[in-house]
């Protein structure tokens, strides 16, 4: 095996990136951090010593809730919105403005395009417009029966860099 020989002292910029101890988050929020704003801030402004200059977590979005009508629909079944990859089959949707319930049956991704049972439940069918608000409440799947498609946002692994006082070398 040939060594590789470093002719100046050891830094980050000239270690394997195997040597560092990595930082990972242990507790991150991961449903809705939104809903308890000040823990959030409490959890992120405690200090310590980073054994790495490269400090690293784990992040997933949830997925989308909201969307909105993209033209007039009026109380017909097909209705485009402005993302159509947000939906899947039997979403119930909420038309904020009416209080309509609507069920998806069929999502064209391409054409951004939903077909709906309109007046869900106990809600009576409105006309749709222009830039409603949509609001993605759930699933709902008759019983006994498969599941849909799964749906889940990619995981990822932002990171940033501490400043030189902040960090203490690990021996080796």
């Amino acid at each position: 095996m040939v060594q590789t020989v470093i002719r100046a002292s050891e830094s980050t910029e000239n270690i394997l990136a195997g040597r560092r101890v990595r930082d990972v988050v242990k507790d991150i929020a991961y449903l809705d951090p939104d809903i308890a704003p000040l823990t959030q801030i409490l959890t992120l402004s405690r200090s310590a010593s980073a054994s790495n200059p490269k400090f690293e977590w784990q992040e997933k979005d949830l997925p989308a809730r909201w969307d909105a009508v993209n033209g007039t629909t009026g109380t017909g079944t097909s209705i485009t919105v402005d993302n159509g990859a947000y939906f899947s089959v039997n979403d119930i949707v909420n038309v904020v403005r009416t209080g309509e319930k609507m069920r998806v049956t069929a999502v064209n991704t391409s054409t951004q395009v939903l077909t709906v049972v309109r007046g869900v439940g106990s809600t009576s069918t409105a006309a749709v417009a222009d830039n409603d608000d949509l609001q993605i409440l759930g699933n709902a799947y008759a019983e006994g029966s498969l599941s849909g498609t799964e749906k889940s946002n990619e995981l990822s692994q932002p990171y940033n860099y501490t400043g030189p006082e902040n960090w203490v070398p690990q021996a080796a």
